[in-house]
């Protein structure tokens, strides 16, 4: 039996739901982190020489392969899918498993635009309006490891977003966990499915970019959800070990940032 393989930067990131899954369930499997070169090219040959060597039809990060079963699988919500049913975390009924394909795609779509946040002075991006025009060389320093912390462009995004984006997503989400028909999953299931894992990722990885953003009453569902699950025993072993970077080097959310 050869051990399964999951493929993914050295971040969180959307490659830690995977990781959060198959720990959970105690499935042993290859933890392949790619690293990403240091500022300013941030050269991703680490990657890219492997790319299109591991026979993916759609070559991407993250991966999931699994020889015993012939799956070489890419995209991380096609890999939850796939996990979710191998593992009976997809729903009971059609309308628990089309719930769960919904939330995973809103979920897209909070995490979508935190990383227009968190990766808004990536160099690709730039140049940016003259109003949060950001030098080049500060942001991605030469003689450095990594994006440097804070950038007018970013503390504006953030600002933004902690305001606005970040309390429609999570409302949203809050209500979906207050459910009266749920058990305390976010898609209503009757036990926890794989849409969990990517919520309480995404949550946890809030709660260190705004440590507070969640201390209001009407968050508390979130909370709970997220307290559930960061005591489970099945992850105990899991969560004793480091877990940063979250994001990617030329981010402002990398190894670092979150001030300890």
């Amino acid at each position: 039996m050869e051990t399964p393989i999951v493929g993914y930067w050295n971040t969180r990131a959307i490659g830690e739901p995977v990781r959060l899954l198959l720990n959970y369930v105690g499935i042993d499997f290859v933890d392949k982190r790619y690293e990403c070169g240091p500022p300013p090219d941030y050269n991703k040959s680490d990657w890219l020489d492997t790319k299109h060597t591991l026979g993916l039809d759609l070559p991407n990060l993250p991966y999931y392969i699994d020889n015993n079963e012939g799956v070489k699988l890419t995209q991380m919500h096609a890999i939850m899918y796939f996990l979710g049913h191998k593992h009976n975390m997809a729903g009971n009924s059609l309308q628990e498993q089309t719930r769960c394909c919904m939330m995973m795609e809103a979920l897209h779509d909070w995490f979508d635009e935190f990383w227009h946040v968190t990766y808004c002075s990536a160099p690709w991006i730039m140049p940016v309006p003259e109003d949060v025009k950001v030098n080049m060389e500060e942001v991605h320093p030469s003689d450095g490891t990594q994006c440097t912390r804070l950038t007018t462009r970013f503390l504006k995004l953030k600002e933004q977003y902690l305001s606005s984006g970040f309390h429609r997503h999570a409302s949203s989400f809050a209500r979906a966990l207050n459910k009266e028909s749920g058990h305390g999953w976010v898609a209503g299931t009757t036990q926890i499915s794989y849409v969990d894992f990517v919520l309480f990722e995404y949550v946890d990885q809030h709660m260190l970019f705004e440590p507070k953003c969640f201390d209001k009453p009407e968050y508390s569902s979130i909370l709970k959800f997220h307290k559930t699950l960061r005591s489970d025993p099945r992850l105990e072993a899991y969560f004793t070990k480091p877990r940063e970077p979250l994001h990617n080097k030329y981010s402002h959310f990398h190894r670092g940032w979150v001030e300890t």
